[in-house]
This record gives structure tokens, sequence and C-alpha cells, in this order.
């Protein structure tokens, strides 16, 4: 399993020290795909807009967004309740348990019981606080390692 992960994220590094394009929009294209895959409801399309409308690589935010899309998600729901909750004052193992029970029992009367305010705003503000918190360290790494490589070239 893990010769599959190192494969894969050799994978992706390859891909992207390949693609045409200065340092700057690469790895902004990266950063946003990272970003745009965390938050539950993004992906690819969203990352690909985005790209575009920043005038950044396209081909690296798709990248970015196929690597971290839908599992990485999961591993972060527990930091972004614990986030959300920190910011709004609430019980963060409260949030955590209403999301799931709205995630599983997903019916139209329990999305009008949901308190906006108590479960959804909080999750997805600790989402967007993640996922900004890693593209911009992915920007960096992302610049970084292609600076340094073309240097080699």
């Amino acid at each position: 399993m893990f010769k599959k992960i190192k494969d894969f994220l050799k994978f992706i590094y390859l891909k992207i020290v390949k693609i045409n394009g200065t340092p700057h929009k690469v790895s902004l294209g990266f950063a946003i795909g990272i970003a745009l895959g965390i938050i539950p409801g993004t992906g690819p399309l969203a990352a690909l807009i985005f790209a575009i409308l920043l005038r950044a690589n396209r081909a690296s935010a798709l990248l970015g967004s196929l690597l971290v899309n839908t599992w990485f998600s999961i591993l972060t729901l527990i930091p972004a309740a614990k986030i959300g909750a920190l910011l709004f004052n609430l019980n963060w193992h409260k949030i955590y348990t209403e999301w799931l029970i709205l995630f599983y029992s997903l019916r139209w009367q329990g999305l009008i019981k949901v308190s906006l305010y108590k479960i959804i705003l909080p999750i997805i503000l600790g989402y967007v606080i993640i996922a900004l918190g890693l593209a911009v360290f992915s920007y960096i790494l992302c610049r970084i390692i292609l600076k340094t490589n073309r240097k080699w070239r």
C-alpha cells in the first residue's frame, strides 16, 4: 500500500515538474486545486474555473484538486469541526455529531430543521480555513520545488 502511495506522489511530482508555465502560475494553480479539492462540494470543475479566472495553470489546478478531492475532506472533518466550534464558541462534539446525523439522514425536512449557524456554517468555515492554510503551504512548497528543479535543468 505504501508503495502505491509513493508511486502516486511520484507521478504527481513528475507531472507538476513537466508542466510548461512559470513557477508562479503552476504553483498558484496547484494551490487553487488543493484548496478547492478539500472544501466539500467543490472539486476539479471549480478548480478549473478558478484557475481560468485567476490566470493560473489549469493542469496543475486539476492535479492539485484530484490529489486531495473527497478523501482529504473526510480526514479533515474533525479538525474542521474543532476550528469552526472554536470560532463560534460552540461544542465541537455536538457539531460533529449533528453533522454526521445530517449527512447520513439527508432529507429536506432535516435540512429545514438544521440551524445554519450552529452546524453547517462552523463546519464549512473550518474547512475553508484548513483549505487556505494548505493552499498557502502547497504554493510555497510547489514553488520551491519548481525553482530548484528548473535551476538544475
